[in-house]
């Protein structure tokens, strides 16, 4: 797939959802297409598509999307496996992908609260 045919996108996560954003001028909703699955997510607009493994998995019945203006906003319900619930990218083999997080350092474990002090302050 070539990049023009693809749909740029940034993302956040808070610990129970991800948030994708996709600017898309004078969208409308019959030119939108969301495919939600576990392991698995297909966006297409028009003729442009965002696809692919999901890092973790999503509950896919409790994902949704909507239009803000603009831009086309998707939430992805995380599924939480033990204290694993930041996402290091959005799909398996992302390359567009950030690491924005909106989680409080108390709602991770004492464990995960180390780490994450590391990471921040050697990286």
């Amino acid at each position: 797939m070539s990049d023009e045919s693809k749909l740029r996108y940034k993302w956040e996560q808070s610990s129970d959802y991800i948030s994708i954003s996709i600017y898309i001028p004078d969208i409308k909703i019959k030119d939108i297409k969301i495919d939600f699955k576990p392991r698995y997510l297909k966006i297409s607009v028009k003729d442009k598509v965002l696809e692919g493994e999901l890092y973790k998995p999503i509950y896919d019945l409790e994902s949704f999307w909507y239009i803000d203006n603009d831009l086309l906003m998707i939430e992805l319900s995380k599924v939480i496996i033990s204290d694993e619930f930041l996402w290091d990218k959005l799909f398996i083999n992302d390359k567009q992908g950030t690491r924005e997080c909106s989680v409080k350092l108390s709602e991770l474990s004492q464990k995960k609260q180390m780490e994450y002090v590391k990471d921040y302050m050697y990286n």
